[in-house]
């Protein structure tokens, strides 16, 4: 089923409200088999969507779930409330919130490096754009690319100054699931 406003296809008791309407211990498996069943039939988002294992056992050995259900709950109800149609996001809501969260993790571990990577501030990336300030026609690469906030910036920066990306946009990572 293909919704207004959306290339990908939720399966039949993979929406919202059918894991919302899971009983709390079965809510992690839930969100779990709809998260892969939805990634099984959009090629394009398998190994990005289903990276997450929400059943996944904690490390501690405790038989509990690395995320406890009641924990699932309190994001989703709080998820549950904000609107999140295409008339009260931007555009680039999923890339948003993805910035927002990486500079979170980035600030609460020292000096913003994980596992060896560096989380490039957008002010940073602003004063590169402005510098090289990629015009439409030309390609721009970034050898570093992680989640790719730099090509994007470059990619809106075009747009504001012709009214069009018409850019060729070019990265490379070398942690695959970056």
């Amino acid at each position: 089923m293909r919704v207004e406003g959306h290339d990908f296809i939720i399966p039949p008791d993979c929406f919202w409200n059918d894991v919302r309407h899971t009983e709390t211990g079965k809510k992690n498996d839930k969100l779990n088999a709809c998260v892969q069943a939805i990634a099984e039939v959009n090629p394009p988002l398998k190994g990005i969507i289903n990276s997450v294992r929400w059943n996944e056992p904690a490390p501690d050995g405790s038989g509990n779930k690395r995320i406890e259900p009641e924990v699932l709950i309190a994001a989703m109800n709080v998820l549950d409330h904000v609107p999140l149609d295409n008339t009260n996001v931007t555009p680039d809501v999923l890339g948003d919130a993805y910035e927002y969260l990486i500079k979170k993790f980035a600030d609460e571990n020292k000096g913003g490096t994980t596992a060896g990577q560096f989380y490039t501030p957008p002010e940073v990336r602003e004063v590169i754009i402005r510098m090289i300030q990629p015009q439409p026609g030309q390609s721009l690469y970034d050898p570093t690319t992680g989640s790719g906030g730099f090509l994007i910036d470059g990619a809106k920066h075009t747009k504001e100054i012709a009214g069009e990306v018409n850019l060729r946009i070019f990265g490379q990572e070398s942690v695959w699931n970056t």
